[in-house]
């Protein structure tokens, strides 16, 4: 049983008419690198499963380019002053890091960001895509956000990739991913008749108030619907409600644990 606080189900994977026009309710991207998955949304989605070739572009300095960016666009949009001042304060940052001692501690997202691009590009660009997305500044964020970002090597990595794109190394960004035809919408469709198929439920405009842990292993679920409670027995809950709002359903958590989550916040905090 599937208990959706929403009048319909896939949260964010939605589509959306336009004037007209389908589109999806931001930008979604199907990959997994798990056979066992890919086999799963092949069985379930068919012939509607569909290879779609990544175009993607960013805005630098007043013009649109292609990322992965190449050499010539990347030329073109900052100049060669601006690009040579990016490049050397790399080369400053890389030289400054040899005269002082590494302190993990005082790490963050946007210091090891510096250390990989260095601090000009990072303020022309890295900076303010991590604040764009994140809506923190990148002292805020933790360092291991970073190091997932720059696996695949730092600006002198990137140079050599624009000199020559057919260079071997890792990548970071996808090339081709799988789209459902007709927008990803219909994934979410796909998914509920599987589930109902089986002998599933999905409830729509349930809000859940209260997840009780029984001593025998099961749980009690009060749930909102309108004016009334309904209250479904469970022997296993998953949710992907946020833990602030998750430990306050559960309750009696120590004063420890609840001070701590009361304190997260999470991207829709901001909006």
């Amino acid at each position: 049983t599937i208990l959706e606080s929403a009048e319909k189900p896939g949260g964010l994977a939605r589509s959306l008419t336009i004037n007209g026009h389908l589109a999806d309710l931001g930008p979604h991207r199907i990959f997994t690198e798990l056979p066992d998955v890919q086999k799963f949304l092949e069985d379930l989605a068919g012939p509607e499963l569909v290879e779609v070739r990544r175009i993607s572009r960013m805005w630098l300095n007043g013009k649109w380019i292609e990322y992965p960016p190449k050499v010539l666009e990347v030329i073109g949009a900052l100049g060669v002053f601006k690009l040579a001042g990016a490049g050397a304060s790399f080369l400053a940052g890389k030289t400054a890091k040899t005269l002082r001692p590494a302190n993990a501690d005082n790490e963050s997202f946007e210091s090891v960001m510096v250390d990989a691009f260095g601090r000009g590009l990072y303020e022309l660009l890295v900076g303010r895509y991590a604040r764009k997305v994140w809506k923190v500044p990148g002292t805020a964020l933790h360092a291991d956000i970073a190091r997932v970002r720059v696996s695949a090597g730092g600006l002198d990595r990137m140079v050599r990739r624009l000199l020559n794109p057919n260079s071997s190394g890792p990548q970071t960004a996808l090339q081709k991913f799988h789209y459902i035809a007709g927008g990803v919408e219909g994934l979410v469709h796909k998914l509920v008749s599987g589930i109902e198929s089986r002998g599933g439920k999905l409830l729509l405009d349930r809000h859940v108030d209260r997840i009780e842990s029984r001593t025998d292993g099961t749980f009690a679920v009060s749930v909102k619907n309108g004016d009334s409670h309904e209250t479904f027995e469970a022997d296993a809950v998953i949710a992907t409600t946020p833990l602030p709002e998750l430990v306050g359903m559960i309750g009696g958590a120590p004063e420890p644990v609840t001070r701590a989550v009361a304190g997260m916040r999470y991207i829709a905090n901001f909006l």
